[in-house]
């Protein structure tokens, strides 16, 4: 279900406390120390803080269009081209199945017996009864061949719309830790040129601070643009055309451990998957193949009707009954010699696609080991640490026991440990995305 809507970023906490005006006697909060003599009016700041959040949420302030997984899903496999190609495929070899069953054409026929009359006739051959049985056994593995084709493009479409949303999730969110980000450091930056002003700060203290305020906007300004482009993958492959599409909820660690991921060392754990099952029919019909072009060894049937005699013959009609030899023997072992080598390659693609859906496994069950590792450290420890270190340098930059570097340095390095959080969510939601396609999950 998709659900436009309107709404505002709420403002961080942080920036709050950038703005939030001390109490008579109490060390201003974050951008002002004992030592400023110069600090900006409550009313100024106010204003620069304003202008800052319209300019780094801008993108969460339009109309938006909130799509979820499930929604998305079923528009791409409704309207995507690949799907309607794939039934369309289906409905061909359908069709074909009727006619598995044909005759050759009908000789009809026109002769002269005598000079005085014409009288017609006709001929219809008939291939072996063997060969019947087995063209109408290759038109079914044809059937199920093209449905494995649809099986295995859905398993692909949902795969890649699964990682689309994902990107867009991160997009979304890593627009936002990025505007908070840029909402401090423009803070900063703004209340450092009022000190170096008031000669409260040298010029490598302002310099710094402008700096870092402008290398935020610029990354800032790169996620915009890839959000956008994670918008518009999204739109590609579901055929959703609405502008500005969100996800209806934020990036969060996956709660679905897939099945491969319990057993990484056993590789049996692919068979099921959508592709492997295509090359397993592959192998399937060119075995029938090959019992189709063996059937073409027996002879096959002609019957027919001429009436060429006398009208004095006591008997009228003239019945032809014959059989068709295969003189020509070499054509049909050259046949069955291809039709048999086209077997073999059939077992040989399906090990080679067997053995790189193995080392795709590997890799995607170490990458969720990997991951699943990485959030455990962060989850029980890193990022509590992130906000200790926020709270405890905000704490010592205002009490004056700490420099502007200082501060700089510890902001960064909680803001690191954040990104690098989302990193590895991204990457441990994308591995659990293969693991469910090897797996052939839904």
């Amino acid at each position: 279900m998709l659900v436009v809507k309107s709404f505002t970023t709420n403002i961080p906490l942080l920036v709050n406390q950038l703005i939030a005006p001390g109490k008579e006697g109490d060390n201003p909060p974050l951008l002002r120390r004992k030592t400023v003599k110069c600090a900006l009016s409550e009313l100024d700041m106010k204003k620069t803080i304003l202008l800052i959040l319209l300019v780094s949420y801008w993108f969460d302030c339009r109309a938006q269009t909130v799509v979820t997984l499930d929604s998305a899903l079923a528009y791409a496999l409704k309207t995507h081209p690949q799907m309607r190609l794939s039934q369309q495929q289906i409905d061909q070899q359908r069709a074909l199945k009727r006619g598995s069953l044909g005759l050759p054409n009908t000789e009809l026929l026109v002769s002269g017996p005598a000079a005085d009359r014409l009288v017609g006739g006709f001929l219809q051959a008939f291939d072996s009864p063997f060969a019947y049985v087995q063209q109408s056994r290759v038109a079914r593995q044809n059937i199920q061949l093209a449905e494995s084709g649809l099986s295995v493009n859905q398993a692909l479409l949902t795969r890649d719309v699964r990682l689309a949303y994902l990107n867009l999730q991160f997009a979304q969110t890593n627009g936002q830790r990025l505007a908070y980000q840029d909402s401090i450091f423009n803070a900063l930056s703004a209340a450092a040129q009022r000190r170096y002003q008031a000669g409260d700060a040298d010029l490598l203290e302002r310099v710094s601070a402008e700096t870092r305020a402008r290398e935020t906007r610029n990354a800032l300004a790169q996620a915009q643009a890839d959000l956008q482009n994670a918008q518009r993958q999204l739109q590609l492959l579901t055929g959703l055309q609405e502008d500005n599409l969100m996800p209806a909820e934020p990036i969060v660690k996956s709660r679905v451990i897939p099945v491969a991921a319990t057993r990484p060392d056993d590789s049996t754990t692919i068979r099921a998957a959508p592709t492997l099952r295509y090359y397993r029919q592959n192998i399937a019909l060119n075995q029938q193949q090959l019992k189709l072009e063996r059937s073409r060894i027996f002879p096959g049937l002609v019957f027919g009707y001429q009436n060429q005699g006398s009208p004095e013959s006591t008997i009228l009609p003239r019945f032809t009954f014959a059989i068709t030899v295969p003189l020509a023997f070499w054509t049909v072992s050259s046949r069955i010699k291809a039709a048999n080598l086209q077997v073999q390659i059939a077992h040989s693609q399906l090990a080679v696609v067997e053995r790189n859906l193995g080392r795709d496994y590997q890799r995607a069950a170490t990458d969720f080991q990997k991951f699943a590792e990485s959030l455990n450290y962060y989850e029980t420890a890193a990022l509590q640490q992130a906000q200790t270190i926020i709270s405890a340098a905000t704490r010592s930059y205002n009490a004056g026991e700490s420099s502007y570097f200082v501060y700089l340095q510890s902001l960064n390095q909680a803001f690191e440990i954040n990104r690098t959080y989302l990193d590895t969510v991204r990457g441990y939601n994308q591995s659990v995305i293969e693991l469910d396609y090897l797996g052939g999950q839904p």
